[in-house]
């Protein structure tokens, strides 16, 4: 009879860590997704997190296919630039594609959100081969002043190439 008292305690702590092991990782993922939808940052740290994801990608073997709009030629590329305002940046014998694109504008109260999205493309010769994309917020209207840094709110980041 102890016997089995004793393999039921020791389950009952197995279980119960398992559990608990169970709702802390979600509890992480719950929290990191609160954080990434609050948070709202400057244009020097959405840039510092571009920069650090794009060395990210030329530094892995391996991009998820999640979009496949900017693949084309140099030309296909700077069209999109020319319509969208964008521009391409040499930086060490490398060509990136910066393209902002304005999406649907959401209001709150008193507050405008301009929903924006921002593709950054590895131009690897005269092709577009991988990049990321980022969709933030731009918190408009009269509660930002002149002077004050624009803040953004990151959304979703998206791979492709």
């Amino acid at each position: 009879m102890t016997k089995q008292r004793g393999f039921i305690f020791l389950f009952s702590i197995i279980f119960m860590g398992v559990i608990s092991l169970l709702i802390l990782t979600q509890f992480r993922h719950f929290y990191s997704y609160y954080k990434l939808l609050t948070h709202y940052q400057t244009r020097e740290q959405v840039q510092y997190k571009v920069e650090k994801a794009l060395r990210q990608l030329q530094q892995s073997s391996f991009f998820p296919p999640a979009c496949t709009l900017y693949r084309g030629s140099a030309n296909q590329a700077i069209n999109l630039i020319k319509a969208h305002k964008g521009c391409i940046i040499e930086q060490k014998n490398m060509h990136y594609l910066y393209l902002v694109e304005d999406l649907p504008l959401t209001t709150n109260q008193n507050t405008t959100f301009q929903n924006r999205r921002l593709t950054i493309a590895l131009m690897d010769g005269d092709h577009i081969s991988k990049g990321i994309q980022i969709r933030y917020v731009e918190k408009l209207g009269s509660s930002i002043q002149p002077t004050e840094k624009r803040q953004f709110l990151m959304k979703s980041w998206r791979y492709f190439g």
